[in-house]
């Protein structure tokens, strides 16, 4: 699966006052589709506000994975309080 709860491709993805927790996903071999614990996202640009996107497990990105995209986060959190990695993005 590429995103454990949503995944985006070519397209705009706007998120408010939401949840994403305890989501997986694992990379094919076969597909070069960006991976996230909770949300992956391709070719799009995404919007998150007030929203909260953490505890999720992914081979890349825990929680969001991001390929030729864009984030903008407002008041939200992604990831883990302890530093650990928030999102991961590919070129």
């Amino acid at each position: 699966s590429e995103g454990g709860a949503i995944y985006m491709e070519n397209g705009p993805l706007t998120i408010v006052q939401s949840t994403f927790a305890g989501n997986s996903a694992t990379r094919s071999r076969t597909s070069d589709r960006a991976t996230g614990g909770a949300i992956g996202l391709l070719n799009s640009n995404a919007f998150i506000s007030n929203s909260i996107i953490a505890g999720n497990t992914a081979t890349e990105g825990p929680d969001i994975r991001q390929t030729a995209s864009s984030l903008v986060a407002e008041y939200s959190l992604i990831g883990r309080s302890d530093g650990t990695l928030l999102f991961s993005s590919a070129t």
